[in-house]
C-alpha cells in the first residue's frame, strides 16, 4: 500500500467520462494539492447516452463544483456520450493538452468498468500517454467492476470539502449513490483503516515517472 502525504508540485491533468466522476472519484485529492500545483480538467461528455440528466445543467453544476479546485483551465466536450468513431481524434486532443501544459500527472479512470464512456477514455487517455513521461493513475468510478488500489490517499480533513463540491451536483441529488450512508462507504477502506486512514481516495498506477 502506498500512502501519499507529500504535496504534488507539478502540473496535474483529471479527465473525467462524464460530469462528476472528477467530483466523486479523486476531488479529495484534487483539493489537497490545489495550492501546490496547477490543476487542469477534461470531461469528456456532458453525460453518457440514455442519461436523462445529461447536457447543459451538468456543465453548469460541474463548472461550480470544480470551481473550488482552482483549475487553470477545464476542458469541456459538448457530446453525449463517447463517439467510438472519434478515438483518435480524442488521442489527439489530450496529447495536445498534455504537451502544451507540461503535464506530469495524469488522473483517468480505471479500466475494468461497466460503463463504455468510462473504459474508452481510459483506454484513449493510455494511448495519448505513449509518449510522455507522465505519472498515470487510474481511479474507480461508481460502476468500476474490479480495482486494485496500489495508492491511498487520506482525504479526512477534505472530506467535508468534497461534499460540498457534490452538493452543487442538484441534477444528481436523487441518485442513490448522491446519499451520505454511500459517499461514506465509497471513501472507506477496511485495509487504509488499520493504516490510520479514515476517508480515502483510491489509485492504481498506471506508470510512474515522479
Amino acid at each position: 500500500m502506498g500512502k501519499m502525504d507529500i504535496m504534488f508540485t507539478g502540473n496535474i491533468l483529471a479527465i473525467g467520462g462524464h460530469p462528476d466522476d472528477l467530483e466523486y472519484a479523486c476531488f479529495g485529492t484534487l483539493y489537497r494539492f490545489r495550492n501546490a500545483c496547477s490543476i487542469f480538467c477534461y470531461i469528456a461528455t456532458l453525460g453518457g447516452i440514455r442519461d436523462f440528466t445529461g447536457g447543459e445543467i451538468r456543465r453548469v453544476e460541474s463548472e461550480i463544483a470544480l470551481h473550488l479546485l482552482k483549475p487553470k483551465k477545464v476542458y469541456w466536450v459538448d457530446e453525449i456520450g463517447i463517439d467510438y468513431g472519434e478515438y483518435s481524434n480524442i488521442v489527439s486532443e489530450l496529447e495536445k493538452i498534455i504537451y502544451l501544459n507540461k503535464i506530469n500527472l495524469v488522473m483517468t479512470p480505471s479500466k475494468s468498468d461497466s460503463h463504455q464512456d468510462h473504459r474508452l477514455i481510459s483506454d484513449i487517455t493510455v494511448s495519448a500517454l505513449r509518449r510522455s513521461n507522465a505519472t498515470l493513475l487510474f481511479y474507480p468510478t461508481l460502476t468500476t467492476i474490479e480495482f486494485n488500489a496500489k495508492l491511498f490517499v487520506d482525504i479526512s480533513k477534505v472530506f467535508k470539502m468534497k461534499k460540498k463540491a457534490l452538493s452543487f451536483l442538484v441534477s444528481q441529488k436523487d441518485k442513490p449513490y448522491m446519499s451520505d450512508e454511500y459517499l461514506e462507504i465509497f471513501n472507506h477502506d477496511s485495509f487504509a483503516s488499520l493504516h490510520g486512514l479514515n476517508y480515502v481516495e483510491k489509485f492504481d498506477i498506471g506508470g510512474a515517472f515522479l
